[in-house]
This record gives C-alpha cells, structure tokens and sequence, in this order.
C-alpha cells in the first residue's frame, strides 16, 4: 500500500460520503503538490572528491617566533563539489599536534573552504593553533580573493 492510498484510508468511511470525498480529494491535491514542490528543488552539487590524508608539516609560530618552528602531524579531510552553476566548493578540515623546537606541544585545527568560479576564486582559512603549555595560542584568519592581483587579508591574533 503506497503512502497516499494509507493516509487516505485514515479518513473514516462513516462520514458522509461527499464530505470523504471532498477531504480525498483535498489530500491528493495537497499531496502532489507537495511532491511537485520537491521535485522543483535546486539540483544538489556533485561531490567529486572525499578523501581523506595525514600530512607532516612545519610552520613557523606567529605568536613565539623565538620558540622555533612547530612540527605537526595533520590529518586531513577534503571535500569537493562541483555546482550546478559551474562553481567548484572545497572544503578542508584539518586537525593535528605537533611539538615546537623548545618542546611545547600544540594543537591545531584549521577549515577552509575555496569558492573556485570561471574568473577567480576566494578562500577563507580559520587556523586555531592552542599551547598546550603556558604560550600564547593563536587565532588566524586569512582571506586570499583574486582575479589577480591577489587580495590578502590577514589577522593573526595571540591570546592567552
């Protein structure tokens, strides 16, 4: 028995018959409409990449220079969407721990997600690099949009 034919058989028999009709017919109505409605939707993107990857990398610390670089571990997840109307959207998660030159330990997460059009791209990276000792943490926020020239914008925050 379909989805419609069980609503509809909730209606009770008793009621008088162009009462249950009307109501029927009032449902069915509803119903494709619904349907309609959701077959109109946009159409969803496609993902053509999920991958995931652990990365070795060095950075330098923004915030205790003197303390030498950090050397991290990163994993990695990265997903791609190519839209509907042409854009490619990727997405990056990136969790890891590393342990700077002096030996704090530190943990880093970072999201970026790149818009990628016919005549440029933006890409917005949100980096939370945390002490686990008594240094500074970081907060970094960087925008690069083009058509070239590149435009950058930067904000590294050292807090406490």
């Amino acid at each position: 028995m379909c989805l419609v034919e069980r609503f509809l058989s909730a209606v009770p028999e008793s009621v008088e018959g162009t009462m249950v009709s009307q109501v029927r017919f009032a449902l069915v109505v509803s119903f494709s409409l619904a349907l309609l409605a959701i077959e109109a939707l946009p159409a969803q993107a496609d993902v053509t990449v999920n991958q995931r990857f652990i990365q070795n990398v060095t950075i330098v610390n923004p915030c205790e220079p003197g303390e030498g670089p950090i050397a991290l571990t990163v994993e990695g997840h990265q997903v791609t969407r190519a839209m509907p109307d042409g854009q490619v959207i990727i997405h990056f998660n990136f969790h890891g721990t590393g342990v700077s030159a002096s030996g704090t330990e530190y943990v880093i997460n970072q999201t970026q997600v790149r818009v990628v059009t016919g005549s440029g791209f933006t890409a917005e990276f949100f980096i939370r690099r945390v002490s686990k000792g008594s240094n500074d943490n970081a907060l970094i926020d960087r925008t690069l949009t083009s058509p070239p020239p590149v435009d950058v914008v930067f904000d590294v925050k050292c807090v406490g």
